[in-house]
């Protein structure tokens, strides 16, 4: 009886809220993300974290009993097209607030429209121009490059002991802005850069460049690309006999590193937010939820896409009405604490990126990613 009880009290509660979300005009959300070109690894996997995300709220209610609808934009990775994308979103769509984009170039590119219209933009970005960092309406959930390098030196000084590293990195800003933030905080803690050589994404050997850093004898070999390129330059390392530490950014962290580096990926160290086969107490409940819904296993971009829908429903839920004041979003957005599946964020009216603290670092070991620190 008592069970009939508990699950009529249940229905007598949902029954209004469903009715609600059926009179009620949803919270729309534009995301403008790279599905396809060469930012597709960040741009996919970043949508599947926001369906994720969307299904769950909506599954208990929604927003003040108004679901979540997210109109998804694919860029091609090309930022006059995210220009193009975000300004059709927010003008003709007339979304309450905006997720992407997926890389510095295209969210350099979408920030003047974003600003222009007021209205407020959820970076699922690592790097951009640092003028724009400090963009009213924009907030990023991937720490900035000078706090992940820093947290690489600090790691290679104190528990990998090491003073000379190489440097293979992308030609492109990417890399060029990774390059600048090791050579800006090497003195710090004591490290020397003795050999630096570039690539580009379509790569498919590096050997030559790897040679060449071989000679400076580096304890460490620092490898700045997004993955193929990473994986592989990692792969043609091992070919070449080198057998030091090798330690890449968050865009080397996903499974491809695996499938692509094979064994010469075992032991690698890459910057991350979750290690998801070793996850932190805060992220285990979004790691069995993207593992039902999708038969796999998330990885940092995933973990992006959940936290920013996520924090956007916060938003809209504390402004309220049919139409939320964009002011109010944007200092509702300010006054987030919340430590997610990826980020930790403590913004500010003066702080818009995510804490430091939430950076992971971890290693590939037996084909999985695992907590380089535990």
């Amino acid at each position: 009886m008592l069970s009939w009880k508990v699950a009529l009290a249940a229905v007598l509660v949902a029954t209004p809220i469903a009715v609600q979300s059926q009179t009620k005009s949803p919270y729309v959300l534009g995301a403008v993300l790279s599905l396809s070109g060469p930012v597709a690894p960040n741009g996919v996997p970043t949508k599947e974290g926001i369906e994720v995300a969307v299904a769950e709220i909506n599954a208990r209610g929604g927003v003040d009993g108004r679901r979540i609808e997210v109109l998804m934009e694919d860029d091609q990775s090309k930022p006059d097209q995210a220009v193009i994308l975000t300004n059709k979103l927010i003008t003709q769509n007339r979304v309450h607030m905006l997720l992407g984009a997926s890389f510095g170039s295209t969210s350099n590119a979408i920030a003047s429209v974003v600003e222009k219209h007021n209205i407020v933009q959820l970076a699922p970005t690592a790097w951009t121009k640092q003028e724009l960092r400090v963009l009213p309406y924009t907030f990023y959930f991937l720490a900035d490059f000078e706090s992940v390098v820093d947290r690489m030196l600090a790691y290679m000084s104190k528990d990998l002991n090491v003073k000379r590293i190489g440097i293979l990195r992308l030609s492109r800003e990417y890399g060029q802005i990774g390059s600048e933030s090791f050579q800006k905080l090497k003195g710090k803690y004591g490290v020397e850069v003795v050999s630096e050589e570039r690539g580009n994404d379509g790569d498919t050997d590096f050997t030559p460049q790897l040679t060449n850093i071989r000679a400076g004898k580096p304890d460490l070999l620092v490898s700045w690309f997004a993955n193929p390129a990473g994986a592989i330059s990692i792969k043609n390392a091992r070919q070449l006999g080198m057998t030091i530490p090798i330690i890449g950014p968050v865009s080397m962290a996903t499974r491809p590193m695996i499938s692509i580096g094979g064994p010469a990926a075992e032991g690698a160290i890459l910057q991350s937010f979750i290690a998801s086969d070793d996850p932190l107490p805060r992220q285990k409940h979004f790691v069995q939820l993207f593992q039902s819904k999708t038969g796999k296993l998330p990885e940092v971009f995933e973990t992006i896409g959940y936290d920013m829908v996520n924090v956007a429903a916060t938003a809209l839920g504390k402004v309220g009405g049919d139409r939320p004041d964009p002011a109010k979003l944007r200092e509702a957005v300010e006054l987030t604490r919340y430590e997610g599946a990826g980020s930790i964020l403590r913004y500010s009216k003066s702080v818009h990126e995510p804490d430091p603290s939430g950076i992971v670092l971890v290693k590939v070991q037996k084909g999985k990613f695992i907590r380089a620190q535990q």
